[in-house]
């Protein structure tokens, strides 16, 4: 957890382009494989210059291309660049006081100062804002969520709520039975690589380089929608 007081106005960010909207100073930095590729000798080095302590880790940057798609190992040795990156350039007017423990709880109204509480600390910490980085987690479901998944218990249906694909129960959808997947974005790709491919599965390369799908006879039928009617964009360009 941290926390940052600035006695002035303005925010630093990195690899912020021409298109962004900010009050404060646009600082460039190098994306990830800009930054990965100083680890082979293939670009120059960045400020404040460490090599991931992980062998693994360091090897993979070594072989990054633009085109990959790095595992989250990867990412958060980026993202620990940027961060010390970042308090190596602040300005005297900002304090850092960075706190290597558990918050256990954020208490406060909802447009006033929060109370943090920390596992190693007796008294809370009073903050005017605070972030929550926490990846996924559960949460209460909303009222048209409830709605659905009541419906779905009256009529003998199954419901998955709003989660992360990932670590979602499928088992409740039987082969060939028919789905309403409501969203077309990541977490529908997600889904339907585990309900497909994840079920047994395959594709096959035909002749003339395009695939070929072939069911396992284990996935269920799915109906997608979305409020936009269309999917987003492929990445045709990253190799798995």
């Amino acid at each position: 957890m941290t926390r940052v007081k600035d006695a002035r106005t303005g925010f630093h960010m990195l690899r912020a382009d021409e298109s962004s909207t900010v009050e404060g100073p646009v600082r460039p930095g190098p994306s990830l494989a800009e930054w990965a590729a100083q680890f082979s000798g293939r670009g120059p080095r960045h400020a404040p210059y460490a090599e991931p302590a992980d062998p693994g880790v360091l090897a993979e940057l070594r072989a990054l291309d633009p085109a990959d798609f790095p595992t989250r190992r990867a990412q958060c040795a980026y993202l620990d660049w940027v961060f010390r990156r970042v308090l190596s350039g602040l300005p005297a007017s900002v304090t850092v006081e960075w706190h290597r423990t558990t918050a256990t709880a954020v208490t406060g109204p909802p447009d006033g100062p929060q109370q943090a509480r920390l596992a190693d600390r007796a008294t809370a910490l009073t903050a005017d804002l605070v972030v929550l980085a926490q990846g996924h987690i559960g949460a209460e479901p909303a009222a048209e969520h409830r709605a659905f998944a009541d419906f779905a218990r009256r009529h003998g249906r199954f419901h998955l709520p709003p989660e992360f694909s990932a670590d979602a129960d499928l088992s409740g959808l039987r082969p060939c039975e028919h789905v309403l997947l409501r969203g077309f974005g990541l977490a529908f790709v997600d889904l339907m690589t585990l309900l497909t491919e994840g079920r047994g599965g395959r594709f096959r390369t035909r002749r003339d380089g395009t695939l070929r799908y072939v069911p396992s006879g284990r996935e269920p039928v799915l109906h997608v929608g979305s409020r936009r009617g269309v999917p987003y964009h492929s990445k045709i360009r990253h190799r798995l």
